[in-house]
């Protein structure tokens, strides 16, 4: 069996790197990879290596390091990312639970409908409803829409008459150099 000489298949040169220049060629083209092969009957669609049929995959090499590690499957993997997400929700719960004042929002959504039933449904499930002081946003008309509904629900569900609207002034400023930019072209 013939070894596999890895010193080609790396950039030996530090010239060899040119500064600032993004190159986009796929890391299939370097010399390495005429050593690799997706086609092996015995392992279809895993890189093997054409000289000794190795299989390279996640569980041969995590096994190099531990034998008694067992890689999880998807499924495991996805209880494991639902479990962070419920615990890190769960903790920003309660952080916003201590504050002890009046919370204010930034939206940036296309559509009213949607924008209204989403920040209604934060807001409520985090138990910030009757914090609500005030939603900064683009100036869009269909947030603007959204602004006026949900205005209207918290003066009528939480008698929440300080709740303000406001448009987001970088917005307005770029809206303002655009319109200017158009003038002077």
């Amino acid at each position: 069996m013939s070894s596999i000489n890895l010193d080609d298949a790396f950039i030996s040169d530090i010239d060899d790197i040119k500064d600032g220049e993004n190159n986009n060629i796929s890391h299939k083209t370097f010399p390495l990879w005429s050593h690799i092969t997706y086609k092996n009957p015995i392992h279809p669609g895993v890189p093997v290596c054409k000289k000794c049929n190795y299989a390279f995959s996640i569980k041969s090499a995590m096994s190099v390091f531990d034998p008694y590690y067992k890689v999880p499957d998807r499924h495991q993997i996805k209880e494991m990312v639902i479990q962070e997400f419920n615990q890190r929700r769960s903790n920003i719960y309660k952080d916003l639970q201590k504050i002890p004042g009046k919370v204010s929002f930034t939206a940036d959504m296309s559509q009213y409908v949607n924008c209204k039933f989403a920040i209604s449904k934060i807001l409520y499930k985090f138990n910030l409803a009757d914090k609500a002081l005030a939603l900064t946003t683009d100036n869009e008309s269909a947030m603007l829409v959204c602004r006026r509904i949900l205005t209207e629900e918290f003066e009528q569900d939480l008698n929440n008459l300080s709740f303000s609207h406001y448009c987001c002034s970088a917005h307005i400023l770029n809206l303002a150099v655009k319109q200017g930019m158009e003038i002077i072209d």
